[in-house]
């Protein structure tokens, strides 16, 4: 009897930012038949720092090449108004993701990536910079099938530039108004619109979002 055929996978690499990444994640119907390698060119480039992956595109390169380590990754989906779409590292409403729509459009960005300090930007816009290694949620893990958020609520301006320093060490969860969960899907609602962002790109201004985990995790190079 003939055999079925086996499932090629096809070796995927994404070069670019972490929207990037949401981007090509996004638009690949069938995660279980790619490998996800990833050349980092971005002003943040989180996603390097959380999978610890070479942050030099030559060394990343490489990586991909020899293909020594292979890592099964969640894949968090948001959905807003019926349209789905994936992403790696975050997305957020509210303060954070007003950042990055002001990010987005600020030509301070491209100056700062010119000479190789881009991730800088966010914190000159804000004080803060989600794309540039901050430990928002310091005890997460890409690979439990959870998804972790962090809610800040009740701080004062002054308490939050006291807490944003403290969370590029994953400190900031000792301040009051803090809150970190755990969970598999999570629906936000807001009583007025509010900037949305995922992975540091826009996804417009909304009240209402909802987050989960894909069944299929992604396969990714790890060096």
């Amino acid at each position: 009897m003939p055999q079925p055929l086996q499932k090629r996978l096809l070796c995927l690499i994404a070069v670019g930012g972490d929207g990037t990444i949401q981007e090509v994640l996004s638009g690949v119907k069938d995660l279980t038949n790619i490998y996800f390698g990833y050349i980092p060119t971005g002003s943040g480039n989180d996603f390097c720092r959380s999978m610890k992956l070479p942050q030099d595109p030559h060394e990343a390169l490489d990586c991909i090449l020899k293909k020594r380590h292979i890592a099964f990754v969640d894949v968090p989906v948001i959905s807003i108004k019926g349209h789905k779409s994936r992403f790696a590292i975050s997305c957020g409403i509210g303060f954070d993701a007003a950042v990055c729509h002001e990010v987005s459009v600020t030509p301070m960005k491209k100056v700062l990536n010119h000479i190789g300090l881009g991730k800088l930007v966010y914190l000159f816009v804000a004080l803060k910079y989600e794309g540039g290694g901050f430990k928002f949620c310091p005890s997460a893990d890409p690979s439990d099938g959870y998804l972790d958020v962090i809610v800040v609520d009740g701080l004062s301006k002054l308490k939050v530039l006291c807490c944003l320093p403290t969370a590029f060490f994953g400190k900031h969860t000792q301040f009051t108004g803090i809150h970190i969960f755990r969970c598999k899907n999570v629906e936000v609602f807001s009583s007025v619109p509010l900037a949305v962002h995922k992975d540091g790109e826009s996804a417009g201004i909304q009240k209402t979002f909802s987050v989960s985990v894909d069944k299929e995790p992604v396969k990714i190079i790890l060096p």
